[in-house]
């Protein structure tokens, strides 16, 4: 386009402005730009992975006047050859089909070999009988300023659905495409941003009217007609596969009645991966407890990209169980000890302080690490009452606190249960006392070592006979700084928990995270669980490290872990 006092613009990509009295216009062209100009929809392309977990997707949307647009941009244009007098055979006869009400000011061409004759409006019937720029009858363009020949300025603004504009001169109907625009003084109106062609995922009716803050906000457009769209849920909805990581292209449409300058631009966004753990062609692991212990579940995942350290935020499972009411405490250990073992026989008995911390309603047993010598062993487990909360003294055998003798093969440890025939209900502030009896053969127990501030520090031990009297340890056991100071009874008991304070069956927890375990109770139905990490656990040679307190099976189905990528 000629514009006074410039010289014409070749390339097509050129972006121009023109004073036409109070007004400025930018009168942009197609090219490489990112933002055009006067359009009625821009689309920004996403690409995610299927499996992304989108937590945030913040966009700019920014809705602007369009200035100058080209008409094609905004309108069907059917070009043919003008019929009028004087312009039959050297003009073209130009029809702009908004296919809407628009609001048109001016009439632009880039092209200082065509000249702006006239300019009708359609009535809604037909064109009307008079130009709104230009002469009727006229065969050359008359501008006045601040008009020229190739801007047609509108004395008013007129509405309409189409314009007729006749030139002066002739390109092909493809060039002219690329040259003719027009202004469109209003702003951008009735915005609607879709997700691949789907229901709009926001909407902004009315006019998109620039405020005066500075700040990207929700609520209204700030000074550089931008407006802060959250877009988060709309694309996790589309998103979070952990069966599929393909990659897709999401493509953001923002859509307005009233084209005018558009763009979606990209702000804040947080973004993860889920991967569902797969067990060969499976989704699921079952583990058999035959009593209470520890299994591994390895948590196998595709390799990080090249050159990234993936790291876990969370793992989500379905676990599937019935477990009884019944508990193990501890469920692991204690380690036995290098430094101490008692050999035990009918003559000779040992006592250790039980310590349930509370967490049991009652006794249903005692678990005890034993080895038997040649010819195997039987032994019993009795249990003696405790003189009150602040003593540390055995009182007497307890009514119905005798178990049922246990053989004991010859062989190596091994953890032996000895049941009573009905539960003893337990005092949690007065625990009692358990006597490992001996009535035929030998038995050895390895000790424990305790630090002195572990949970073992509590389960001292007396040695006797059978039926008492019960006395502490040899003096090299007692005395402060003796490496057997700390030397303690290796004991579980079992019972069950209490009601108003249960006890899960499970401790759930990732090798490489120092989280503490989460306390999981699987139900017939499958219940879920999100184990979640403050500080982020690597996925390099992670597994999930299961804890039972009680024999059982449990099923982990559907084990998700969200990772960093």
């Amino acid at each position: 386009m000629a514009l006074p006092g410039e010289t014409h613009l070749q390339k097509a990509s050129a972006q121009k402005r023109v004073d036409f009295g109070d007004l400025d216009f930018a009168m942009s062209f197609v090219g490489a730009q990112q933002i055009t100009n006067g359009i009625s929809s821009f689309t920004l392309p996403v690409v995610l992975a299927r499996n992304t977990i989108v937590q945030q997707y913040d966009v700019a949307v920014k809705a602007a006047r369009a200035g100058a647009a080209l008409a094609a941009a905004v309108a069907q244009l059917r070009v043919n050859d003008a019929t009028a007098p004087g312009l039959s055979g050297i003009g073209l006869s130009v029809v702009i089909d908004f296919g809407a009400l628009r609001t048109v000011s001016a009439v632009q061409v880039d092209n200082v070999a065509l000249s702006i004759v006239r300019v009708t409006p359609w009535t809604g019937a037909g064109f009307a009988t008079f130009p709104i720029y230009g002469s009727f009858g006229s065969a050359v363009a008359t501008p006045t300023a601040p008009s020229d020949n190739q801007n047609a300025i509108l004395t008013s603004e007129v509405r309409t659905e189409r314009l007729l504009v006749e030139i002066r001169g002739k390109v092909s109907a493809d060039t002219l495409a690329e040259q003719l625009g027009v202004v469109l003084p209003e702003p951008p109106a009735d915005l609607e941003l879709k997700i691949n062609g789907g229901a709009p995922v926001w909407k902004s009716p009315g006019p998109a009217l620039a405020g005066t803050g500075t700040a990207l906000v929700e609520d209204d457009f700030n000074k550089d007609d931008e407006r802060l769209v959250k877009l988060g849920d709309a694309l996790a909805a589309l998103t979070g596969d952990p069966l599929n990581s393909e990659e897709v292209t999401f493509n953001l449409e923002l859509t307005t009645r009233v084209p005018g300058v558009l763009e979606i631009k990209p702000k804040t966004s947080v973004l993860r991966r889920i991967w569902r753990v797969k067990f060969g062609s499976d989704t699921e692991r079952n583990l058999e407890f035959a009593s209470e212990g520890v299994q591994e579940i390895p948590l196998e995942l595709p390799a990080p990209p090249e050159g990234q350290s993936r790291t876990i935020e969370q793992i989500r499972f379905t676990a599937l169980g019935n477990f009884e009411t019944e508990r193990v405490l501890p469920p692991l250990g204690p380690a036995p000890g290098d430094l101490a073992e008692l050999t035990l026989e009918s003559a000779r008995a040992a006592l250790v302080r039980l310590a349930p911390e509370g967490a049991l309603a009652d006794l249903s047993g005692v678990r005890l690490p034993l080895s038997a010598n040649a010819g195997g062993a039987e032994v019993s487990v009795i249990l003696w009452s405790n003189k009150g909360p602040a003593f540390e003294e055995p009182v007497e055998a307890m009514p119905g606190g005798t178990s049922e003798p246990v053989t004991i093969d010859e062989g190596a440890e091994s953890w032996v249960t000895f049941a009573f025939k009905k539960p003893v209900k337990l005092d949690a502030a007065n625990a009692p006392w358990a006597a490992v009896v001996v009535a035929r053969g030998q038995v050895a127990w390895k000790l424990g070592q305790s630090s002195g501030t572990d949970k073992l520090a509590r389960n001292v031990l007396r040695l006797g006979a059978p039926a008492g009297p019960w006395k502490p340890l040899p003096p090299p056991f007692l005395a402060v700084g003796s490496t057997l100071a700390g030397a303690r009874g290796r004991v579980r008991v079992v019972g069950n928990a209490q009601k108003q304070n249960p006890l899960a069956p499970l401790l759930v927890s990732v090798n490489t995270s120092g989280a503490a375990a989460t306390a999981v109770t699987p139900t017939v139905k499958g219940a879920a669980v999100t184990m979640k990490f403050t500080s982020p656990a690597a996925a390099a040679g992670a597994v999930l490290r299961v804890v039972s307190h009680l024999a059982g099976t449990v099923t982990f189905r559907d084990i998700d872990v969200i990772s960093n990528v």
